[in-house]
């Protein structure tokens, strides 16, 4: 049947029997709020047995970003951690919310082979872990990370959070991009066409001026944001979705030809994928910037932010947001931590600039390097 869900093969599972313990226990010390634990598992079990990467680069990315700021962890950011692990828990046979969750989402994208030409495993993967349809179906219109919460979830890192029941219940919303600066987005609702001010945290990296999306608004100390990336859609859709939030799955089905389901992540402190942003400090911003090291791109988001705070015009992609770039590679604990070495006296009164306009928790990044920077 075209777009059925099948479960893991008994070959597929006996594979991953080895690996059972240890994912459990990850998952737990995350739970817990304990991401150095479950950093420090995961890097002492980092391949398999046939020398692969066995964890998602993503998930060893935001418990770096957890550990980068530490005690200063906003309730926001804590939050998107828990929404992160409700999205990723894992996967058992017959979970029947799972299951439902990927027939919905095949419907709406048009199948398996819609996801991947790779094979149904691929496929499903790739469903399960990067499709934006995926993600909200499971994690909200079908409990899931209300259930963490309640279930799973430790009482202190859900103490941390910041209205996350409130999050669980948010509807989606139908917005279009106003403008974006240095420290905020303004988005405007299409139903009340009432105008949403958010810290830039990247969220419309991939979005023009102009254009409409997709996203769910949730309530934060202070204000809302969203909950994470949101999905660039054709204007009609997006009105459609804002008269009526319960019409989105229908509403995406269709028009799926002309909307990009794929490509998102879970993310805590930024929505910028790590190779749009090591792409855009790249010296060559058309080749992968995966072979850079840390310390190059430490002194490429250096450059580029003192490009952006001079109102500098450098190479790369005019309609990236480069303010989002540098905001993201400061949220890199390996790249924060080669700072020091590579920074000149003239960076330290840019790092001074960039933290009293960047939006927040960046700041604080920003003012630890510039204690460190004079120190040194």
């Amino acid at each position: 049947m075209r777009g059925a869900v099948r479960e893991p093969s008994r070959p597929e599972s006996e594979a991953l029997a080895p690996w059972i313990d240890v994912m459990l226990a990850v998952d737990r010390a995350e739970a817990d709020g304990d991401a150095d634990e479950a950093l420090r598992l995961m890097q002492a079990h980092a391949v398999d047995q046939a020398g692969r990467q066995f964890w998602r680069p993503c998930r060893f990315e935001r418990l770096a970003q957890v550990l980068l700021l530490g005690s200063d962890l906003p309730g926001w950011a804590v939050s998107r951690w828990l929404v992160a692990q409700a999205h990723n828990a894992l996967y058992r046979p017959r979970d029947r919310w799972r299951t439902r969750a990927e027939q919905l989402s095949l419907d709406v994208v048009g199948g398996l082979e819609r996801v991947s030409r790779r094979g149904d495993t691929e496929a499903r993967c790739q469903l399960i872990d990067r499709n934006w349809v995926y993600r909200q179906v499971f994690t909200y219109d079908l409990g899931g990370l209300a259930r963490f919460v309640r279930s799973n979830a430790g009482p202190k890192l859900v103490a941390r959070a910041d209205r996350i029941h409130d999050w669980a219940r948010a509807p989606i919303s139908g917005l279009r991009l106003v403008s974006l600066s240095a420290s905020s987005v303004t988005w405007a609702r299409l139903d009340t066409g009432e105008l949403l001010e958010h810290a830039n945290i990247g969220s419309a990296i991939f979005v023009e001026v102009g254009e409409s999306v997709l996203g769910r608004v949730v309530p934060i100390l202070g204000g809302t944001m969203l909950e994470g990336a949101p999905l660039v859609v054709p204007e009609e859709v997006a009105a459609k979705v804002a008269a009526d939030p319960s019409s989105w799955l229908t509403a995406i089905r269709e028009s799926r030809a002309e909307i990009e389901t794929l490509g998102f992540e879970p993310a805590v402190l930024h929505d910028v994928p790590t190779p749009v942003w090591e792409a855009m400090l790249s010296r060559s911003p058309s080749a992968a910037a995966l072979s850079e090291c840390s310390a190059s791109l430490a002194r490429r988001a250096l450059e580029t932010a003192r490009e952006c705070l001079d109102g500098a015009v450098s190479a790369g992609p005019a309609s990236v947001d480069r303010w989002s770039c540098v905001r993201a590679a400061l949220s890199s604990r390996s790249v924060v931590a080669r700072v020091p070495e590579i920074a000149t006296a003239e960076d330290v009164e840019v790092v001074r600039r960039l933290s009293e306009i960047v939006a927040p928790p960046t700041d604080i990044v920003g003012r630890r390097l510039v204690e460190l920077l004079k120190d040194g």
